[in-house]
């Protein structure tokens, strides 16, 4: 279906992620969120509208300045039953899992936010600067 939108998730992630995220809320904003059963959401938790492109899939609304409907001044209100999509969500992930020209499309279409694959470089950065350094000296 040409109109069909990919969900950058990988299927093996069964838990949250640990992403050392500090006080980033990166991608709490301008980004496509969505909730969907086929991604174990009970939909009927959340504020989200039938996406028609996307059969099965409901979009989160976002504030007028594109923040996530539930985020708050101290982060996410629902942290603890966030949507699967946040939940398995990394911004690492994302810069690993991405190809150039399916991220290019993502911003393209407002559904990936620039700052979030940025910030996932910087992280993936550090942790190959700390890897390489925990090699060297082991």
């Amino acid at each position: 279906m040409r109109n069909q939108i990919e969900i950058p998730i990988h299927r093996e992630i069964s838990k949250r992620q640990d992403v050392p995220c500090g006080d980033c809320r990166l991608c709490c904003k301008n980004m496509l969120i969505v909730v969907s059963p086929s991604m174990g959401d009970d939909v009927a938790q959340f504020e989200a509208a039938p996406m028609p492109e996307m059969p099965g899939f409901f979009r989160i609304p976002e504030r007028e300045n594109g923040d996530c409907y539930y985020l708050g001044s101290n982060g996410c209100t629902i942290h603890d039953h966030a949507p699967a999509m946040c939940q398995f969500f990394s911004c690492i992930g994302a810069v690993r899992g991405l190809t150039p020209k399916k991220a290019a499309e993502g911003i393209a279409n407002n559904r990936l936010a620039p700052a979030v694959l940025k910030r996932g470089r910087e992280l993936l950065r550090e942790q190959v600067a700390s890897l390489s350094k925990k090699r060297r000296a082991g």
